[in-house]
């Protein structure tokens, strides 16, 4: 078992070192490590202290049968770090501001939605927060 507690190494990201999300990941999705779920991430790290994409080889690991999405505000950020192989130039990531109803729209229509999750770590900003919970949760699997 990693530092995550739930048997995979994250990398550089503060939600292992500051947070402590493992727990509830442990609890919550380690049951579905060997399913083909399908989730959303928002936020790769870009302009985070730690780096952009840490997170990103924790869920390959943990969920390496799960169909991976991410989501990030700054795109020249996702672009230049796929061309310096911080993350895999495949990854399937979507683009805009969190806080724009209309990004949000096209999050999904581009993801097809139809998630069994989503974790919210992007602007930490309460109204985006909120508004991307009412936007997303219709495309939240049901038992998601």
């Amino acid at each position: 078992r990693g530092q995550s507690g739930v048997g995979a190494e994250p990398g550089p990201t503060d939600k292992f070192s500051t947070h402590a999300y493992e727990t509830m990941y442990g609890m919550f999705l380690a049951q579905h490590m060997a399913e083909p779920v399908k989730m959303l991430e928002i936020g790769l790290g870009c302009g985070m202290d730690y780096g952009v994409g840490g997170s990103v080889a924790f869920w390959d690991r943990f969920l390496p049968q799960a169909t991976k999405w991410y989501a990030e505000f700054n795109s020249s950020c996702v672009e230049e770090s796929k061309e310096r192989g911080l993350i895999p130039k495949e990854l399937n990531v979507v683009v805009g501001n969190q806080g724009d109803a209309l990004v949000r729209k096209r999050w999904i229509a581009q993801t097809g939605g139809h998630f069994d999750f989503i974790v919210d770590d992007g602007s930490h900003r309460n109204d985006h927060i909120l508004a991307t919970f009412l936007d997303l949760w219709p495309h939240i699997k049901p038992g998601g």
